[in-house]
């Protein structure tokens, strides 16, 4: 059998805006919901190390990163 794929994503762009991430973030993960789905968080070339250790660290399994190298 395949993995199963999320039926919903949502996505969250991101530069240099940690604190806006996190709460964007905890909100994603906070919807109650009976519908499989992902996030997926879209990093715009960030130079804040804060951030970028806070992104690489994320334990979530429905979570996914994406780095843009600037």
């Amino acid at each position: 059998m395949g993995e199963s794929k999320p039926l919903v994503t949502i996505g969250i762009p991101t530069r240099n805006r940690r604190l806006m991430l996190e709460d964007a973030l905890t909100s994603a993960l906070s919807q109650a919901s009976d519908v499989e789905y992902e996030v997926v968080i879209a990093d715009d070339a960030s130079s804040d190390e804060e951030q970028l250790r806070y992104l690489r660290a994320l334990p979530f399994s429905n979570v996914r990163v994406v780095f843009r190298e600037s």
